[in-house]
């Protein structure tokens, strides 16, 4: 009787194990840029996708202007925590209670911030719609930058024996500069504020901002 013909010799299983997850800051990270990606892409999208508006919204500006007011919004929530973290630097310095070198290094940090913000806002084009709501808020992110640039210039000026004699500079024309320029950013964020919280709240997102918060 014949015999069957030999059979090959069984394969290996390779058993593929799953990636690690990735650490929470990456994982934080990644999600931010997701949405920061998804808002620039729709703010250039074509007007034919469907944005979920209601009925009585569906007109080209209102497709393209809810996906870049979104993009601005997220821009406001990233800057609002340098915001508290600048005003208890202020608060330091006006009661004289912070070291120079320290003040100034903190207020660097929201400058820095305030800066990517800029950037972000400069690299999505906004539609026809939004023109006018970007330059206001160009121009408060702007002025802020000024006064953040001005208070630190003065603050490494400063040399003081003990924080309580940082009061005794207070009437340098840095200092002062600073505060004509906050007087100017605060004017320019709650113009900002007053336009683009009536079209947030059209879109459903909150609309609550003011010059105090971002």
């Amino acid at each position: 009787m014949q015999q069957p013909p030999p059979q090959p010799p069984p394969q290996p299983q390779i058993v593929y194990l799953p990636a690690p997850p990735k650490p929470l800051y990456r994982r934080v990270a990644t999600g931010f840029v997701a949405l920061i990606a998804a808002a620039v892409l729709g703010a250039v999208a074509s007007t034919n996708v469907a944005w979920g508006l209601p009925p009585e919204w569906q007109n080209p500006s209102d497709k393209e202007l809810r996906p870049y007011i979104s993009t601005v919004e997220l821009a406001l929530k990233a800057s609002a925590p340098m915001r508290v973290e600048l005003a208890a630097v202020t608060t330091a310095i006006s009661n004289c209670r912070i070291w120079p070198n320290d003040a100034a290094g903190r207020v660097a940090d929201v400058r820095n911030d305030r800066q990517k913000e800029l950037a972000l806002l400069q690299s999505v084009p906004p539609p026809d719609a939004g023109v006018d709501l970007r330059q206001r808020l160009y121009e408060a992110y702007t002025i802020s930058l000024a006064a953040d640039e001005a208070l630190i210039a003065w603050l490494k000026g400063v040399k003081v024996a003990q924080p309580q004699d940082l009061c005794g500079y207070r009437d340098q024309a840095l200092y002062q500069e600073y505060v004509q320029e906050s007087k100017r950013a605060l004017a320019a964020k709650k113009d900002f504020a007053a336009t683009f919280n009536p079209v947030a709240r059209k879109y459903n997102l909150p609309s609550n901002w003011s010059e105090w918060n971002f």
